[in-house]
């Protein structure tokens, strides 16, 4: 199954957090990285009062169910430092690593739903993923088109 994560840091030294999340997904059974973006400097969205994000988008072909691919991107979050506060659910952060789509696969579940129900509104997703994927799809249409639709003068690639 092609997956897509997207990663974002804007709490210590995130491109070395980054960097270091990517190594332990492909570190993971069942799982080949097989594209990585660029890395993007994004302006924080619903919660402006915090630092600049570093996001990238990563590929991967899983033999991994969902919900495992959710719990280890958990684990790496957890390992990273990732702390949820309830109170700022777009606060700052150590890592966020969120699962965007698995092939054409929907889930509405509790625990996770696909394809990510914001994806389609985020430059910061849509931008990188675009990078290594261009021709991809949302249920709301090409990637590409949806990009157009945004305001992405915030998004700014970072030389690696």
């Amino acid at each position: 199954q092609k997956c897509i994560f997207s990663i974002g840091s804007n709490q210590g030294d995130s491109l070395a957090t980054i960097t270091a999340a990517i190594k332990e997904l492909e570190q993971t059974p069942g799982l080949d990285v097989d594209a990585v973006s660029s890395f993007y400097r994004t302006k924080p969205v619903g919660d402006e009062n915090q630092p600049d994000f570093l996001n990238a988008a990563v590929r991967v072909q899983s033999t991994l169910t969902p919900l495992t691919l959710l719990r280890r991107t958990q684990a790496i979050e957890k390992k990273h430092g990732r702390l949820r506060d309830p109170s700022r659910p777009k606060g700052p952060r150590t890592l966020d690593i969120d699962l965007i789509v698995i092939d054409d696969l929907e889930s509405y579940s509790a625990e996770l739903t696909l394809p990510h129900p914001a994806a389609h509104l985020r430059g910061f997703v849509l931008v990188p993923w675009a990078e290594i994927e261009p021709e991809a799809l949302l249920p709301q249409g090409r990637i590409i088109d949806l990009i157009n639709q945004l305001d992405v003068s915030g998004i700014e690639k970072i030389p690696r």
